[in-house]
């Protein structure tokens, strides 16, 4: 829950060195995502399972919401460029992706996180910036006693 994993490695919507909790809005959006990165990987479905699927309480006070076509004209891009870059490939060689620049602009303007449309599936993602939290915002696993050490 402190984005580590995506601060090493980066993702799609931020580069190495910025931490990012990627969640999504609904179970069936957050399935979708982990099934498309298994694909891209060439990770068959059966060696992806099984997954642990954990519910969070997120607090946040200062959002980038982008499920609006206001939002995106406003920043002057299209639905289409945020969903089908290759952040990947471009990453690889050595190109910022669109959607890693505007992760990076969020980050610097101090937001706390941002509604994302996915790229896997109809629907939304969660992103949030923790080291950005302000008072009054948090992010914490709904019963965490229900899971199962591994």
């Amino acid at each position: 829950m402190n984005g580590e994993g995506s601060r090493r490695f980066g993702g799609r919507w931020n580069p190495k060195g910025i931490a990012m909790v990627y969640a999504s809005l609904t179970p069936e959006v957050a399935m979708a995502e982990a099934l498309a990165n298994n694909r891209y990987y060439g990770i068959p479905v059966e060696d992806a399972m099984p997954r642990t699927f954990v519910a969070i309480d997120v607090r946040l006070s200062r959002v980038l919401d982008l499920r609006s076509a206001l939002a995106w004209n406003a920043l002057g891009i299209e639905l289409h460029d945020l969903k089908h870059v290759d952040w990947r490939l471009e990453a690889t060689k050595g190109i910022e992706p669109l959607t890693q620049k505007i992760g990076r602009a969020a980050h610097a303007r101090r937001w706390e996180g941002l509604v994302v449309p996915s790229a896997a599936a109809e629907g939304h993602n969660l992103l949030v910036l923790p080291e950005h939290l302000g008072n009054g915002s948090s992010i914490r696993i709904r019963h965490p006693d229900r899971l199962t050490p591994s």
